[in-house]
């Protein structure tokens, strides 16, 4: 019984000289230690959310501007199609246009995004025969809006008058 004792007393003694030494030679953590490490990985997380969310913002700015330009050099393009200023359907301005990103006329009710486009064309700027042509695309959304303002300058190529180009 003695035997049992001494080993009895052994480990109550090696606990006790365990509370008293320094952290690095006990186990485990304090409550303290556990509180910063939960902070420092909970300011971790709310950045990485924070940058998740600015990522997606500054994303989808970026596509609808691609969009935007898209839809302005589109117009360009069609009003370089006709031989003569006199051609374009609504003379000085062509119109203000509410499209979808496919360029689609957008539909009453219509609940995803839609770009207005408006072309305004300048006669004889810069010279006698060529045109300015301002195309302006706008948009808005949850995020704000914005807007992409392409100039061309065209010229009234008229095929009648002389036969050539």
């Amino acid at each position: 019984m003695n035997n049992r004792r001494a080993v009895i007393s052994h480990q109550a003694m090696s606990r006790d000289q365990a509370m008293g030494a320094p952290l690095a030679l006990r186990g485990g953590f304090t409550l303290v230690e556990i509180l910063v490490s939960v902070v420092i990985i909970s300011i971790g997380m709310v950045s990485a959310i924070f940058l998740q969310t600015l990522t997606v913002k500054h994303g989808t700015q970026a596509d609808n501007m691609t969009v935007a330009s898209l839809l302005a050099e589109s117009e360009i393009e069609r009003l370089k199609t006709f031989t003569s200023y006199n051609q374009i359907p609504g003379g000085v301005t062509a119109g203000v246009e509410s499209l979808t990103r496919e360029g689609e006329p957008c539909p009453p009710g219509f609940s995803g995004q839609c770009f207005s486009r408006s072309t305004e064309l300048a006669q004889q700027t810069p010279t006698q025969r060529s045109h300015t042509v301002r195309v302006t695309v706008s948009w808005s959304n949850a995020l704000g809006g914005d807007s992409v303002v392409y100039e061309a300058i065209l010229t009234d190529i008229n095929l009648g008058n002389t036969g050539t180009i």
